[in-house]
């Protein structure tokens, strides 16, 4: 992904790292010709452990990057990657306006700091969710997403089972659809 100023945010596998259910994956900047990692396996993660898995970047104009990522303490789903902090935005287990979230995937970051990520919940129906920026004029102007309630952690076979369903339901729309951009965000008649 790139933004308008040349930045490009990339994931890459990556070896010799602890591996989750995922495997092992950071995300990376390059900025004015310098490479940096934003996070990957054995960093620091907003639960209290540490990431082993990233990937799915997605890039705004201000540099904010958002991403899918894995960490130790079991939570998996959309992080944020701004002004060198990482937030979590939702994970599987979640709770959003009354829906328990099973899987959290493909966070997008608009220019306005907006992140629509995919989901699916816990009924085996699939949404698409928006988390907007809530900004707190008491604070010292940090950005906090909106409120959103944490739920029970589901076990690993839930995880399991929830990717598999994933990836069939991917393979079944890449095979139907052949050559479909599946992040085609409008459609030009021209």
């Amino acid at each position: 992904m790139i933004n308008n100023r040349g930045e490009v945010a990339f994931a890459s596998s990556l070896s010799g790292t602890p591996r989750g259910i995922f495997g092992s994956g950071g995300v990376f900047l390059f900025k004015k010709g310098v490479l940096t990692r934003i996070v990957g396996p054995n960093d620091p993660s907003p639960d209290g452990g540490v990431f082993l898995f990233a990937n799915a970047p997605s890039i705004n104009a201000d540099g904010s990057i958002a991403f899918f990522g894995e960490t130790s303490s079991f939570s998996f789903g959309a992080f944020v990657f701004h002004e060198g902090h990482i937030t979590q935005v939702a994970v599987a287990g979640d709770v959003v306006n009354g829906e328990g979230l099973g899987f959290v995937d493909q966070p997008v970051l608009n220019d306005d700091g907006h992140i629509a990520f995919t989901a699916s919940l816990f009924d085996g129906r699939n949404a698409i969710f928006v988390a907007a920026v809530k900004h707190d004029d008491d604070d010292d102007d940090r950005a906090e997403w909106s409120e959103r309630a944490p739920g029970a952690h589901l076990s690993e076979d839930c995880v399991k089972g929830q990717k598999t369903k994933n990836d069939l339901m991917q393979s079944h729309r890449l095979h139907n659809h052949p050559g479909q951009n599946v992040r085609t965000i409008h459609q030009s008649n021209n």
